[in-house]
C-alpha cells in the first residue's frame, strides 16, 4: 500500500499556493461594473479599518470678492457639513479537506479539483456579489421608507448616522416633498430633488434630468453654486436599446427628418445586468455617483488545521461596503419611491 500523497502538514500550504493561483485566474475586476461609476478605497485607508469609514466635511463661504486698494480682505466663515460614514462586512465561506481524502493513491488530483472548484467559484461570485450591492443601492435608494438591508452605516463602536437613509436622513433618490435639506440654507424651487418617479427614457426626458442635475441641484450645503458634471447613463438591459439610439444615433431618434441629435456623445452608457427591479428606470451620475465604495479586493485564502475533526479548513473571504457621501452625484427617473 502506498503511503500518502500529502500530509497534514504539506496541505495547509500547498492549498493556499493553489487557491492564489486560481483567484489570479477568476478574479477579474476589470469586469466588474461599480468601479467604473463609484470612487473605490481600500480597506486600509479607512478610518476605522477593517470595520468602517467616516467624514465630516466643511462648508465654506470663500467667495472671490473685488478689493480695492486700502479696503479690508473680506472674511469667510467655515461651518460642518453633513458627516456621513461607511460600514464593511466580512464575506467568507469555507470547506474542510480530511485527513482520510489524503490517505488515496489519488489523494493530489481530488485535493486540486476540491480546492480549485470551490475558490473558482467564491472568486466569481465575490465579484457579482459587490456588483449586486452597490446595483441594489440604485435601486432601492428610491424608497421613502428607507432600506436597512442597502443603507445601514453602523459599523464595530459607531452608531448608524440614519439607519435605512443616507447621511441627511432621507432616501438617496428623494422626490417632490421629501427633498435633501440643505445643510446651512434654505433649499430653492426644485433643490434638493433628484428623482422623477414617471420620466420615461427619452431624448427630451434624459434632457430634463441633465438640466436638473448640472443647474437645479448644482449647489453645495450653503446653496452656493457648483459645477456639476454628468457622466454616465446608467439603465438596465431592457433600455439597451433606447440609451444607444438617444447617446449613438447621428440623427435624433424623435425627428423623422433625421435632423442631427443634440444628445449624441453627451453622456456615456452603461447596460448594467442586475438592474432588475424595474426595468424602465434609468439614472443619471457623475464620474463617481457620489458613493463611496471600500473594498478589500481579492479574496484572501486561508487555512488552520481542526485537530478534533482532523481536517484542514480552506477559508476565503473578503470585506467590502459602500454609502452615498453626495446626493448631487446621481439623478433617477422613472421609478416608484414605495
Amino acid at each position: 500500500m502506498s503511503g500518502p500523497s500529502l500530509s497534514p502538514t504539506e496541505i495547509g500550504k500547498y492549498a493556499i499556493n493553489l487557491g492564489y493561483d486560481v483567484v489570479a485566474s477568476t478574479y477579474k475586476p476589470d469586469e466588474a461594473y461599480f468601479p467604473k461609476f463609484t470612487r473605490v478605497i481600500s480597506i486600509a485607508d479607512m478610518i476605522d479599518a477593517p470595520y468602517g469609514h467616516k467624514s465630516i466635511g466643511l462648508i465654506s463661504g470663500a467667495t472671490p470678492r473685488p478689493r480695492r486698494d486700502g479696503e479690508a480682505v473680506q472674511k469667510s466663515r467655515m461651518a460642518e457639513a453633513y458627516p456621513w460614514q461607511l460600514a464593511t462586512t466580512e464575506y467568507t465561506d469555507s470547506i474542510s479537506i480530511p485527513d482520510s481524502l489524503l490517505e488515496a493513491a489519488n489523494a493530489q488530483r481530488r485535493v486540486d479539483s476540491l480546492i480549485t472548484t470551490f475558490v473558482t467559484s467564491f472568486s466569481s461570485r465575490a465579484m457579482i456579489q459587490k456588483d449586486q450591492f452597490v446595483a441594489g443601492m440604485f435601486q432601492k435608494g428610491t424608497l421613502s421608507a428607507g432600506s436597512l438591508e442597502f443603507f445601514n452605516d453602523a459599523y464595530t463602536g459607531q452608531a448608524a448616522i440614519y439607519p435605512k437613509f443616507i447621511y441627511d436622513g432621507k432616501p438617496w433618490f428623494s422626490a417632490t416633498g421629501n427633498a435633501h435639506p440643505l445643510k446651512a440654507a434654505t433649499n430653492g424651487t426644485g433643490q434638493g430633488v433628484n428623482l422623477n418617479v414617471s420620466l420615461a427614457l427619452s431624448a427630451a426626458n434624459l434632457d430634463t434630468a441633465t438640466t436638473a442635475f448640472t443647474q437645479t441641484n448644482a449647489i453645495d450645503e450653503s446653496g452656493s453654486r457648483i459645477l456639476l458634471v454628468p457622466r454616465y447613463l446608467i439603465v438596465p438591459r431592457q433600455l439597451r436599446t433606447t440609451a444607444l439610439q438617444i447617446l449613438q444615433s447621428e440623427g435624433s431618434p424623435a425627428d423623422s427628418t433625421n435632423a442631427i441629435n443634440p444628445m449624441r456623445g453627451m453622456l456615456e452608457p452603461i447596460i448594467h445586468p442586475f438592474l432588475t427591479d424595474d426595468t424602465d428606470a434609468w439614472w443619471v451620475t457623475s464620474a463617481d455617483s457620489g458613493v463611496t465604495v471600500a473594498d478589500s479586493g481579492a479574496p484572501v485564502i486561508e487555512q488552520h488545521r481542526d485537530y478534533e475533526r482532523k481536517c484542514t479548513v480552506i477559508t476565503a473571504g473578503y470585506r467590502f461596503g459602500a454609502t452615498v457621501n453626495d446626493w448631487r452625484g446621481a439623478f433617477c427617473a422613472n421609478k416608484a419611491a414605495s
